[in-house]
């Protein structure tokens, strides 16, 4: 079956939304909208021994907390559902690996704004030219630490490559592109 033709339940309605929790034996019991019910230890989440099960208050029947008695914590719907749905927790790690390209594509973008070769900036930061290419071709995984090392080095930063504006392409490249089209032109005679 093609990814198309068979729908995601996390995408379905219900699927995030917890309807109720109760701590049952060492289980907590967590009840989704959309009619599953999953179970697992607290301890999967750092909450040993005697504990209490509760939706967390504010979110919106999006979280619980279990508090033990020496941890609290509020466990929210994805990571219950990362936890107990093998097909969820892939997709996840789909989204991260998406996400990893993303950055990367950022972070050349940068690059190449400021006029550096992927060379240059890998001698700049102490790093080999293929760890480079492979951490903006999102093939490497990224520590937050290299992410910083290598925006600094460049004289940029995070907000550069964060959040839904940033882009992925240089400006330079939109900028010539948009010029060779004629758009942004004078066209006064």
């Amino acid at each position: 079956m093609t990814p198309e033709a068979h729908s995601s339940p996390w995408t379905e309605s219900g699927y995030s939304d917890i309807g109720s929790v109760e701590a049952i034996g060492d289980q907590v019991e967590v009840a989704f909208l959309n009619g599953d019910v999953v179970r697992l230890s607290p301890g999967r989440f750092g909450v040993r021994g005697a504990f209490e099960a509760a939706l967390a208050e504010g979110a919106g029947g999006l979280a619980i907390t279990v508090t033990g008695t020496d941890a609290e914590r509020t466990i929210t719907w994805s990571q219950l559902r990362a936890a107990t749905d093998p097909d969820f927790a892939q997709e996840m790690r789909r989204q991260d690996a998406e996400e990893s390209r993303r950055i990367g594509r950022r972070l050349r973008a940068v690059r190449e704004d400021r006029g550096l070769s992927q060379k240059d900036l890998a001698a700049l930061v102490g790093m080999s030219g293929p760890q480079l290419s492979k951490i903006e071709t999102g093939t490497s995984d990224l520590r937050f630490s290299t992410v910083q090392t290598l925006l600094r080095a460049m004289g940029a930063t995070l907000d550069e490559i964060s959040g839904p504006g940033a882009s992925e392409r240089p400006q330079m490249a939109i900028r010539g592109r948009t010029e060779a089209h004629g758009v942004g032109r004078d066209l006064r005679v």
